[in-house]
C-alpha cells in the first residue's frame, strides 16, 4: 500500500488566502510568478513564511519547537504558509528518509520570508541534496554545503530580515559508504532568528550589502 501524500501540522496556524482550504490532509496553494501581495496580510508584529517541500523516493519532515511538525511524501512540491512573531527564534530540523534505502531519497526544502513593501519574497534557506545519480549521497551533500558559501550575515538574501544560525547536516550513513552509495537519510538543523525590523528593498538590492 502506498502511503498518501499528507501533512501533519501540530501547534501551528496556516496563514493567508492560499491556505483557506488547507487541512491536516490538504496543503496550501503554492505561490506562483506574479502572484499579488498576501491578502490578508500578516497581523501587526508578525511575519509570514513560505515552506516548499518534497522528497522524491521518501518522506520529508520539518520539526520546529515553535511551529510544530510537518510531513510530506513524494516528489510533488507542496507548500505551507505560516506566521511567526517578529523577534522570535525557533530551532528547526529538516529530515528526509528514503522509502527504500537502496534507492535513496532526493530532498527539497525552501524557506522564504514575505516582504509587504514590494511585495517581495526573500529566500532564507534552500536545502537540496542530489548526487551524481539523482538521490542524495556524500557528493550531493558536499555540493549543497558548498552552495551556501555566498550567504551574508546568515542570509541567502541580504535584504531579508531572517537569519539562519548553527546550520549543520547529518546522516545515519549510506548503503555502502565506501562506494559512495545513496544516503538512507539526510537531515539539516538550524536556528531561525526573525529580526524585528521591516524589510524595505527588493531582493538582492545593493543597499542591503554592508559596505
Amino acid at each position: 500500500m502506498v502511503a498518501p501524500v499528507a501533512v501533519a501540522a501540530q501547534n501551528a496556524d496556516l496563514a493567508g488566502a492560499r491556505c483557506e482550504s488547507a487541512t491536516p490532509g490538504v496543503f496550501c496553494r503554492c505561490r506562483g510568478p506574479g502572484d499579488p501581495g498576501e491578502d490578508p496580510a500578516p497581523a501587526p508584529g508578525h511575519k509570514r513564511f513560505e515552506m516548499r517541500m518534497s522528497a522524491a523516493g521518501g518522506r520529508l519532515t520539518v520539526q520546529s519547537d515553535v511551529l510544530g511538525r510537518f510531513e510530506v511524501q513524494g516528489e510533488q512540491t507542496r507548500c505551507l504558509y505560516v506566521d511567526m512573531l517578529a523577534g522570535a527564534r525557533t530551532r528547526m530540523r529538516v529530515e528526509a528518509v528514503a522509502n527504500n534505502p537502496t534507492q535513496g531519497v532526493s530532498p527539497e526544502f525552501a524557506l522564504a520570508e514575505y516582504g509587504p513593501s514590494g511585495p517581495y519574497w526573500y529566500n532564507i534557506l534552500a536545502v537540496q541534496c542530489r548526487g551524481q545519480y539523482g538521490p542524495c549521497d556524500r557528493g550531493g551533500a558536499d555540493a549543497w554545503q558548498a552552495s551556501l558559501a555566498g550567504r551574508r550575515r546568515g542570509r541567502m538574501d541580504p535584504c531579508g530580515s531572517s537569519v539562519v544560525k548553527a546550520l549543520a547536516w547529518d546522516t545515519s550513513n549510506s548503503e555502502s559508504s565506501r562506494d559512495g552509495a545513496f544516503f538512507h537519510d539526510f537531515a539539516v538543523s538550524f536556528d531561525l532568528e526573525i529580526k524585528t525590523f521591516e524589510t524595505r528593498f527588493a531582493p538582492g538590492s545593493t543597499e542591503c550589502v554592508p559596505k
